[in-house]
């Protein structure tokens, strides 16, 4: 075989590597490469873990309570329920607002 061949040989087997080296290395993880809109898939039960069932339960029971990640605000920062009115009260507010109030409030609820 001559240098030319060996060589053209060689850099398409290189370039068929690299354009597979993706592939082969998503085949073990838990996202999957998609030919869809998304791209990418999610399979948890391809998720390597090296903790126990057991050692994530006793992480869980020791985390300090600030350190939990929730969605939304702290449960803590919603402002405590002082006074209550009634629907009459609500409605006489309402009705007797003044122009420049009115307008602050539809400014701040709707933006114009």
């Amino acid at each position: 075989m001559s240098l030319m061949k060996a060589r053209s040989h060689c850099t398409g087997l290189l370039i068929g590597a690299a354009l597979l080296a993706p592939a082969l290395a998503m085949a073990n993880a838990e996202w999957h490469q998609e030919n869809t809109d998304q791209g990418l898939s999610y399979h948890p039960e391809h998720a390597q873990s090296t903790s126990t069932r057991a050692q994530v339960q006793a992480d869980a029971r020791s985390a300090a309570p600030g350190l939990i990640v929730r969605e939304g605000p702290p449960l803590d920062t919603f402002p405590a329920a002082t006074q209550t009115k009634t629907r009459e009260q609500v409605r006489h507010e309402r009705l007797s607002q003044s122009p420049e109030e009115k307008q602050r409030l539809q400014w701040t609820t709707q933006g114009s």
